[in-house]
């Protein structure tokens, strides 16, 4: 995944970690893509996921 290349983090609208799954294109995901983990806790905070 070429974000954990460059050392960026993935997270799906439910808070989890989008690990290596199989990304095509008959599953969709909602993403946060960010390296700081303080945003995307604050972000899914304002969402109410918790």
């Amino acid at each position: 995944m070429i974000s954990r290349a460059m050392k960026v983090n993935v997270y799906t609208l439910n808070g989890g970690e989008l690990g290596n799954e199989l990304v095509s294109s008959d599953r969709r995901f909602s993403l946060i893509v960010s390296r700081n983990g303080d945003f995307v806790r604050s972000f899914l905070g304002l969402l109410g996921v918790k």
